[in-house]
């Protein structure tokens, strides 16, 4: 039987990537070739002032290519490798624009975040028959997708762990942005060989010079997230999205679009303070400033509601709006807290095959401790009232106590 062809894609990580002709197939649907057009910064490209990130495509041609390593490496049935290198393929399939800013929306309006969603990306398609086509289980990809079917379930969708989606997204982020150049943190691909079954469940063998370089990669990557270049924008979107869904804007087929056509619609088909909003975040003259930042690495606890899903922050501008007597699309409050924290729950082995904890490196590197952040950003008009912003902004959310170990407090 003749070998089935080859085709290599270059990539900004592993040089190549090779697929079979079989694979190239699921590659050119429409729900994965839709991903090309969906970027891996939840903030579009058109509103950073760094290289252009890269797309959801490109990242899940390579969890898909580390699936089909760790696969290997574990000596898996056929059928289980087959569906663990589909479920890295299709994992962010339902993502939708905008991904992590727009998702808030998409589970209130759907009832179902974009691996939740996957299914309906699955079912009935042209890309869930082209992988039954070649023996795929979409059941079994689908619990892959969303962490289930262990231990398995827990290299796509590790949750608190180190999974295949994380060991190549930070890296592949930062890169794509042209950050951290010159440095070497990690190998998504020797990470991906060094999962092993133990005990009949997954354990991940790696030294803790690699863990460091995989902790400093999403240190670094987070350090941009969370800056006003990356926050500004996105706080500007999640502000646009809002005043979008309070009137009836945001339907299903809104988290079908690709970001180009998501873009369009919110400018030119919704309301005018969403429109408005997106041709500010266009104009990088226009971009928001910052006015208040605090950052606690403890929460008092009557601050914890101001934490919980999106609406306090959309009620906390509203109201400062109100009390500015400005327009409400002029102001965005931004609570979170830091996504790059992650708790390491998968058990380590070290290169002699002994268990071992990271706390002490964590707790070297200060990543013990959630890291909880406030910020309001204004338009540029309104830069000048900082003590009224100030004033408004405490008057809004109740004059409450501080949060506890405030490390800064910052006017633009």
């Amino acid at each position: 039987m003749t070998p089935e062809k080859l085709h290599s894609y270059p990539d900004l990580l592993y040089g190549e990537i090779q697929f079979t002709e079989a694979e190239e197939r699921i590659l050119r649907t429409p729900q994965m070739s839709r991903l090309k057009r969906i970027s891996l910064s939840a903030v579009p490209d058109w509103a950073l002032p760094t290289l252009t990130p890269p797309t959801r495509y490109e990242h899940s041609r390579a969890v898909a290519h580390l699936a089909r390593l760790t696969g290997e490496k574990l000596s898996l049935k056929e059928e289980i490798k087959r569906d663990l290198f589909f479920a890295g393929l299709v994992h962010d399939v339902a993502t939708p624009p905008f991904s992590h800013v727009s998702e808030p929306f998409q589970e209130k309006i759907t009832r179902k975040n974009h691996e939740q969603a996957v299914e309906s990306y699955l079912l009935g398609t042209e890309l869930g028959e082209e992988i039954v086509s070649q023996g795929g289980d979409l059941a079994r990809i689908i619990g892959l997708v969303n962490g289930e079917g262990e231990p398995y379930g827990s290299l796509i969708n590790g949750r608190s762990s180190i999974d295949l989606d994380n060991l190549d997204n930070s890296l592949r982020y930062l890169r794509g942005l042209g950050l951290g150049q010159g440095r070497f943190f990690y190998s998504p691909e020797k990470q991906a060989k060094a999962y092993e079954i133990y005990g009949g469940k997954l354990v991940l063998r790696i030294s803790p010079e690699d863990l460091e370089g995989w902790l400093d990669c999403r240190r670094e990557t987070y350090k941009f997230v969370y800056s006003s270049d990356n926050l500004s924008p996105g706080a500007m979107l999640s502000r646009a999205l809002y005043f979008a869904e309070k009137e009836e804007e945001l339907d299903n087929d809104f988290f079908l679009k690709d970001e180009a056509e998501a873009r369009v619609y919110l400018k030119n088909d919704c309301n005018p303070r969403t429109g408005e909003l997106i041709k500010n975040m266009e104009n990088w003259a226009n971009h928001y400033r910052q006015i208040v930042s605090l950052e606690a690495t403890g929460l008092d606890p009557r601050w914890r509601h101001l934490f919980t899903g999106i609406e306090p922050r959309f009620r906390v501008a509203d109201e400062m709006s109100s009390i500015l007597g400005v327009k409400p699309e002029n102001v965005c409050v931004y609570f979170g807290w830091d996504r790059g924290y992650k708790k390491i729950q998968i058990p380590l082995l070290d290169d002699k095959g002994r268990f071992w904890s990271a706390d002490s490196l964590l707790s070297e590197k200060g990543d013990l401790k959630q890291r909880w952040m406030v910020q309001v950003y204004v338009h540029p008009d309104l830069k000048e009232k900082k003590n009224a912003i100030q004033a408004a902004f405490n008057e809004s959310v109740g004059n409450i106590c501080l949060p506890i170990e405030v490390k800064s407090q910052v006017a633009a």
